[in-house]
């Protein structure tokens, strides 16, 4: 090749590299304009004007880990967690050292309730950085979820450790985990240091009157839970546990009251109806006990509720009555020894004495002990 035809090729190929790096910047420049508009978007919070804008940055730079980062932000923002999630593994995929990126791949898992996954991507961005608070608060919090108590204790310990941000709520959440072992001086000792912090916190006073509770000191509880509905007189909870501690104490008029109050915040609350018809049961109320019985069954029958509102129907001697429930709850496999027993003093108060005694019979060869009185008064 003579030396000019030479000198040309040379002077073709620059002129096409220079090509190709002008197209290229031109490209990463669009990239960018294109990434901070939609920055200005996310300072506004429209978060789905953000997600085409990030899209178009990455068409033109399909390495803009930051582009994949930020629609991840933003999808998160909108809870479409699966796209979120893709985005922040291609950010990490792009760089294994952006704990960032697996943290919130994490933290989206988590909101997704795939407690495994979480904890597979937040086991990443700590293995990253070793000091990330917020990646060992959100492990915890997935593996409280997941019921590893063990091992979610020993995470918010790391954060309680760091004294940061984060640490008042993974004392909470520590307190949380050991109430669940169990362990509940531990957990009214993490709670009384939120409330010293932070009285005001979450529903901390609920969970160490829930504690309280647990360990029998009623009184104590009772305080807390009088405590936390002052505090939000819409809290359910606080009602049913106060409700709840009063029964356990027998101050049955006291259990009343608090689970009342709280059906008039939630009328059609189906945990304080049933614990009110106990209440009610206990105290002998009978009528009023098969009125919340009759509500719940409407909502959904179950055995349980047949048992006792046919067992309140015997007792204010309505015997028909209480015979069809105790039925309904035989067939339910409910108690049947209890059921067949009561069916059996049902039908004795009717005068039947061959189905008082066949009744009572069932009750015996099933266990229950009672029957064997009845059997002696209506088997003849």
């Amino acid at each position: 090749m003579s030396l000019i035809k030479h000198l040309l090729v040379l002077v073709l190929a620059f002129s096409f590299t220079m090509s190709f790096a002008q197209t290229d910047a031109k490209k990463n420049n669009e990239a960018v304009k294109s990434f901070n508009e939609a920055v200005k978007k996310i300072k506004a919070k429209d978060y789905k004007g953000a997600i085409p804008l990030y899209t178009k940055a990455i068409s033109m730079k399909p390495d803009y880990k930051k582009a994949y980062y930020n629609r991840g932000m933003a999808e998160m923002k909108i809870k479409a967690y699966k796209d979120a999630i893709a985005d922040f593994h291609k950010s990490a995929e792009l760089d294994s050292k952006y704990a960032k990126a697996f943290m919130y791949e994490g933290y989206c898992h988590m909101l997704m309730k795939d407690y495994p996954n979480a904890i597979a991507s937040l086991t990443k961005a700590i293995d990253v950085d070793p000091k990330y608070e917020k990646a060992y608060l959100n492990r915890g919090t997935s593996y409280l979820k997941s019921k590893d108590y063990a091992n979610a204790i020993t995470d918010f310990t790391k954060v309680i450790d760091a004294n940061g941000k984060n640490k008042l709520k993974a004392q909470f959440n520590r307190g949380v985990a050991y109430q669940n072992m169990k362990k509940l001086d531990e957990a009214i000792a993490d709670f009384n240091e939120v409330i010293k912090q932070k009285p005001d916190y979450g529903k901390v006073i609920l969970y160490r009157g829930k504690a309280y509770l647990a360990k029998k000191d009623y009184d104590k509880a009772i305080a807390d839970f009088n405590q936390e509905i002052t505090a939000d007189p819409k809290n359910i909870d606080a009602f049913y546990y106060l409700g709840y501690a009063n029964l356990i104490k027998k101050d049955y008029p006291g259990a009343i009251s608090a689970l009342t109050n709280g059906l008039e915040v939630e009328s059609e609350s189906a945990k304080l109806l049933g614990k009110r018809a106990m209440a009610y049961f206990s105290n002998k109320d009978y009528k009023n006990a098969i009125l919340d019985y009759d509500k719940l069954i409407s909502k959904k029958a179950k055995g349980k509720l047949y048992l006792n509102r046919g067992i309140s129907k015997y007792l204010v001697k309505d015997y028909s009555g209480a015979i069809k429930d105790l039925q309904e709850a035989i067939k339910m496999k409910t108690k049947p020894g209890k059921a067949y027993y009561y069916v059996g003093l049902a039908y004795n108060k009717q005068k039947n004495s061959a189905e008082a005694c066949k009744n009572a019979k069932e009750a015996k060869k099933l266990g229950y002990k009672r029957a064997d009185n009845l059997i002696k008064n209506v088997c003849k």
